[in-house]
Formats: C-alpha cells, sequence, structure tokens
C-alpha cells in the first residue's frame, strides 16, 4: 500500500508540475499577444486646416522655435506634449514612437510580472486579453491607457512590496505631468491613492513609498532640462492650473448628434456601476486596492469626456472598457470574472445604444484582434520610419495646400520683423507658407480662459516683440468669438494694429500690420449699471465712439460646485441691433470683466472688417444675458460702461497692391462661417 501509493504521489506531482508550466507557457503567450496587439503608434500628417492640427503643430514647434512653456507660452499641453501628439517635426516623431513602445514594455513587463506571480488564475488572464484588445480595438485612446500603465505599475508595487514597480510608475507621473497636467494631476492621484492602500489595506511599511522619491527626481531633471529658470517652471504650473480650472466652465459643449442628455446619463450609469463594483467585492483586498486606486480617474476621464461634448465623449467607454478588463485581471474567482465579463458586455451594449460605441465600426471582428491589428501597424511604421516619414509629408503637402498664399503675399510675410502671428487659432498658415511663427501666449486665443490669461496675451501684443503681421479670421468655436474670448487681448491688437488687407483665400480673413505710429485713445468709465441673469435686456449707452462693458459675472455656491466636478453650461449674451438683427456670443465668466466691445459688435465677417475699417455698421443698442447656465450665477450682474475715444485714427490703405491678389474670386458679400 505505502509503495502504491508513493508511486501515485510521485505520479501527481509531475503532472501538477506539468500542469503549472503548460499554465504558465500559455499565460505568457497572452501577456505577449496583448502587449503586441494593443501597442499605440501615432502617425499622422500635419493638416488638414482646423484647430487640432494647429496647436498639435505648434506643441511639435515650440522647441525648434525657441519657445519656453511659462515664460512664452501656455497650452492644455506641455512641453513633452509631442509625446502624446507627435509629428515629422525634428526627431519627435521617431522619439515620440518609441517612448510608446518603452510604455508599451513597462504594461507587458506589468502584467507578466502579476502572472507570473498568481499563474495560477489562468482564466482571469484570458478574460483580461480577450476584454482588453476589444477595449483597445473600441477606441482607447492615450489620455486613458497612460493613467492604466501607471496604476498596473503601482499595484504590483504594493502587492510585492516592491519599491521598483512604484519607482517606474513615478518616473512615468513626472513625464506624463510635462506631457499634460490633466494627464499629470490624474497619476499624481493613483500615486496618492496607492500610498493609502498600501498603508492601511495591505500593512506596507513606509520603507516602499521610498519609491515615489522618483517623482520629484525625475521632475527636478525635466525642469532643469525644458525650463530656464526654477520660476518659469512655477510659472508654468501656476497657469497651467488656470487652463485645467478653466476648461469646464469656457468648453462646455452639447453638439453630440445623439441624445446628448442620455449619453451624460449612460456615462454617469457607467461611473455609478463601478463604483457598486468596487463596494460588491469590497471584502476582496486585490479588487477593492485596483478600484481605489482608478477611482479618481474614472472621474477624470468622466469630466473630459463629458464637459466638451463633440466627440470628446466617444473616448469614456472604451476607457471603462478598459477599466474593467484591468480589474479582472485581479479576480481570484470564476464568478468574479463572471462579473466582470458581464459588466463588460453589458457596458459595450449600453454604449452601442446610446452611440458611445460602435461595436461593428470599429472592427470587432476576430480577423482584426487575432492578426494583432493597430500593433502591426504601429510596428511596421516603426521599423520603417524612412518611408513612413515620406508617406506623411506627401498627405503634409497636400493637407496644407488650401492654406498656401500667392506669392506677392508670402513674399511680404516671409520678411516680417518677429514673424507673424495667427488668430484666432489658425496656425498653419505658417507652416504652409514656410513663415516664421509668433505665436500668442496661449497658442490659440480661445485657450485665454481667464482674466490673467487674458491680459498675459495682452501684454505680448503690446510689447517689443510682438509680430509685424498678423493673420486674423472671424471664424467662430462653438458660438464663440475672439472679441469676447480674449477682449484684453483683442482691445490691444486693435490699438497696435492697422488693417493692411482683407481677402477671402482660402477663407475670409484680414491681414494686420503693426502700426509705425502708436494712436491717442483714452479709455474712461461712462456708467455702472446691472443686468438680470436671465432676464430683460438693458440699453447700450448711445455714443460715436466704441462702447465696452466689464460685466460680473459671479457663480452661485451650487455653480462652483458645478465647475469643479462637472461642468458649467452656457452663457451668452444676446445683442440687439439697431436693425432689429440679434447676434449672440457666448460669455466666458473669467475674461467678461476685461472689457468687451458691445456697440460695434460684427454681425459677420464683413462688419468685422468695416469695424477695422472703422467705417460705422450696424450698431448694437441693447443686450441680454440667457442660456442654459444662468442658473448657476448669482441674479443679477454689475456692469461698467466704459467708451474707447481714438484721436485721428489712421484711414484706412487705399491701393495696396496686395488687395486685389487677396481678394481675387471674394464673394460680392462675404459672411462669416
Amino acid at each position: 500500500m505505502s509503495t502504491a501509493t508513493a508511486e501515485n504521489g510521485d505520479t501527481a506531482a509531475p503532472t501538477a508540475d506539468r500542469r503549472r508550466q503548460i499554465h504558465l507557457v500559455i499565460g505568457l503567450a497572452i501577456v505577449l499577444f496583448v502587449g503586441f496587439a494593443t501597442l499605440f503608434g501615432i502617425y499622422r500628417p500635419l493638416g488638414p486646416p482646423s484647430i487640432d492640427p494647429g496647436w498639435q503643430w505648434a506643441a511639435n514647434q515650440a522647441a525648434d522655435a525657441g519657445l519656453v512653456f511659462g515664460r512664452d507660452i501656455v497650452f492644455a499641453y506641455g512641453p513633452l506634449a509631442f509625446l502624446m501628439v507627435p509629428l515629422d517635426i525634428s526627431s519627435n516623431l521617431l522619439v515620440a514612437n518609441l517612448f510608446l513602445l518603452v510604455v508599451q514594455v513597462l504594461f507587458t513587463a506589468t502584467l507578466t510580472a502579476l502572472f507570473v506571480r498568481d499563474r495560477r488564475y489562468l482564466a482571469a488572464a484570458a478574460a483580461f486579453a480577450v476584454l482588453f484588445v476589444i477595449a483597445r480595438h473600441q477606441g482607447l485612446a492615450l489620455e486613458g491607457f497612460f493613467p492604466l500603465v501607471v496604476g498596473l505599475l503601482v499595484l504590483l508595487g504594493v502587492f510585492t512590496d516592491s519599491r521598483l514597480p512604484i519607482a517606474a510608475a513615478a518616473t512615468l507621473a513626472a513625464i506624463l505631468l510635462m506631457v499634460k497636467m490633466s494627464l499629470g494631476i490624474a497619476a499624481l492621484a493613483i500615486l496618492a491613492v496607492a500610498s493609502f492602500v498600501a498603508r492601511f489595506l495591505f500593512n506596507r511599511t513606509y520603507r516602499l513609498a521610498l519609491g515615489l522619491l522618483a517623482f520629484p527626481v525625475t521632475l527636478i531633471v525635466l525642469a532643469t532640462m525644458l525650463f530656464d529658470r526654477p520660476g518659469t517652471f512655477f510659472h508654468w504650473l501656476q497657469l497651467s492650473l488656470q487652463v485645467v480650472s478653466g476648461y469646464s466652465i469656457a468648453n462646455s459643449i452639447t453638439n453630440a448628434e445623439t441624445g446628448p442628455i442620455l449619453q451624460v446619463v449612460a456615462g454617469a450609469i457607467a461611473v455609478g456601476a463601478w463604483i457598486g463594483l468596487s463596494v460588491l467585492h469590497r471584502r476582496d483586498r486585490r479588487l477593492l486596492a485596483c478600484n481605489l486606486v482608478f477611482l479618481v480617474v474614472v472621474l477624470i476621464q468622466f469630466r473630459l469626456a463629458f464637459v466638451r461634448h463633440d466627440n470628446h465623449q466617444y473616448q469614456f467607454i472604451p476607457f471603462m472598457l478598459a477599466l474593467i478588463a484591468v480589474s479582472s485581471l485581479f479576480a481570484q474567482r470564476r464568478r468574479q470574472i463572471a462579473a466582470h465579463v458581464a459588466f463588460f458586455a453589458l457596458l459595450l451594449i449600453g454604449g452601442a445604444v446610446t452611440s458611445l460605441a460602435d461595436p461593428v465600426g470599429r472592427g470587432l471582428v476576430p480577423a482584426n484582434l487575432l492578426s494583432g491589428g493597430s500593433g502591426s501597424t504601429a510596428l511596421s511604421r516603426l521599423l520603417h520610419i524612412r518611408e513612413t516619414r515620406a508617406k506623411l509629408a506627401a498627405e503634409s503637402t497636400v493637407n496644407l495646400e488650401p492654406l498656401r498664399f500667392g506669392d506677392d503675399l508670402r513674399d511680404l510675410l516671409e520678411g516680417s520683423r518677429n514673424g507673424v502671428g495667427t488668430l484666432p487659432w489658425e496656425i498653419q498658415y505658417c507652416p504652409a507658407n514656410g513663415l516664421k511663427w509668433n505665436p500668442t501666449p496661449t497658442l490659440q486665443l480661445y485657450s485665454a480662459y481667464t482674466r490673467d490669461l487674458d491680459l498675459w496675451s495682452a501684454e505680448h501684443y503690446a510689447g517689443t516683440d510682438a509680430p509685424e503681421f498678423i493673420i486674423n479670421s472671424f471664424a467662430a468655436v462653438g458660438m464663440r468669438r475672439q472679441l469676447f474670448d480674449a477682449p484684453a487681448t483683442w482691445r490691444t491688437i486693435f490699438l497696435s494694429y492697422e488693417l493692411r488687407s482683407a481677402g477671402w483665400q482660402p477663407e475670409p480673413v484680414l491681414l494686420l500690420e503693426r502700426r509705425r505710429k502708436p494712436l491717442q485713445w483714452t479709455f474712461e468709465e461712462v456708467s455702472q449699471d446691472s443686468i438680470a441673469i436671465g432676464g430683460a435686456s438693458i440699453p447700450v449707452p448711445a455714443t460715436e465712439h466704441l462702447v465696452f462693458a466689464d460685466i460680473d459675472l459671479r457663480l452661485t455656491g451650487l455653480g462652483k460646485i458645478q465647475k469643479s466636478v462637472f461642468r458649467v453650461a452656457t452663457v451668452v449674451l444676446v445683442m440687439t441691433h439697431e436693425s432689429g438683427h440679434i447676434s449672440i456670443c457666448r460669455l466666458i465668466p473669467g475674461t467678461a470683466g476685461n472689457s468687451l466691445l458691445i456697440n460695434r459688435f460684427p454681425r459677420d465677417f464683413r462688419g468685422y472688417r468695416r469695424l477695422w475699417q472703422g467705417i460705422p455698421d450696424d450698431p448694437v443698442v441693447r443686450v441680454a444675458i440667457s442660456g442654459d447656465g444662468t442658473s448657476s450665477f448669482r441674479p443679477r450682474a454689475g456692469v461698467i460702461w466704459r467708451e474707447l475715444r481714438i484721436a485721428s485714427p489712421t484711414p484706412p490703405s487705399a491701393g495696396d497692391p496686395l488687395q486685389e491678389s487677396l481678394s481675387e474670386s471674394s464673394p460680392a458679400s462675404p459672411e462669416s462661417p
């Protein structure tokens, strides 16, 4: 009996070992497949003409142009923005995609370490692989992927009581802060919550927190490389936080074609379900730790997706799908895995019903998933970088063609002192025509969300480093116009520049030239009033001069909470012209007190041109404040009326040789878009 038992035991042991080895091989194969199939690669050409391609070119061009963030410019993205939106400028394309490859290697190595530690849960690894690859093909963006990598690294460090993964996460967090402020905030939130989880859920010693020292060390190294002095770095942090803070009130918009309210509700239900999943699994330390670490990121992603509800919302469901996949990796029981798969399926179906996900259009078919999909394409482009760059250059040439000027205008601008400015946002006139770029401090004028950002931009155009020429259109962004977005900046430009030419190719634009002789002017208060938010209109002071209004919009307590947690809906100024025509323009609370031009607010591009020519046009006689967001503000707003008197304005240029070339094929009655 004893001999038989021993023999059976000897037989069982190799069988168990073989099973573990098979599980290990299968698990590692799964992990490597996920790492390959979900590799990111960003290869995009310049253009076509639009807002996003403009700031992306600016972010890539900044270093080569000698611009320093915090000293010269600020934006939602930081000095390492090119790592997330690379273009073929300098070595940005290669460096950024190598960075993405390194992050993918970190991601794959973390998955490998987690599986080797818990390889008995092969079913969880398989479920994770299927769910994550589907999430990636549904549109998981880098803005969602980076926090997931940081979170997985810190979880690995907490579970294994190892400082190395914590240090890797902290290093990546510091880099992400320089890429985009909101990404840095999300990564810092992950590190903070992970510290709490390590101490109070896993009783780790404070020694583990030493890995976090990699964050300040990396930050100091990067700050030394990217900023000219410490004060500039802190100024950049201050201004960037203003951009992040102002985003939810200046950029809130609901342009979704299919049920915007339903989409927000669906997103909120997904967040609530995630929190519910955390409560359900609160007795499982690993699952609870995972859900807690990513909770703040879920809220940040929801805010980013639905504040500007005009295609940004399509990033949220793929992120939540990827997050469910990550959470399933830590499931230890079959019913836990089943719960994650069921939640994933319901979210995918709900996303399809609300048009937040597209399982069919996004290539959710076995052939795409098994082929490696985006991973194989990204790796091929990186390995054949010369061919990739040649193709991108050809596409860029085609994309920028609509923005190219005639020879006369291009020759004039090429000789411009201090380069050429572009307002309000079409920066790509510069690369399209080979012009030296002189940016507005917020890159694009709509990003001057606060009083300080507007005044900072105004100082630039009043100073000696201002461009000699500005290419200025009357284009709108979500009911927003440059006159109200950055009123101090626009007023400074109006007083410092004069109209050189106007034309309609490739779009209705003005060419503004720096005045050789300063204007003589006064800007004085003429009266005070108040206006009911959402109430009756008030009269505009009647005068032949330009009338401006400082409007003191103040949020209520509830409005401040809405701004911090989600968004404040649109508030607009409704302007009644003398002819009875109604003009509507969005108010930005942060800049509404910087003196908005009221009585000569132009109805269209023709009116905007006449404003610069000093020709009287249909004046505004009454104003009212309206919009969906009025309940977020105090019932009445103070109004200070000011009058701008200009002595002996320079008459419009006559017989300008550029006028004919600019006006070629111009419409008889040009209107703004």
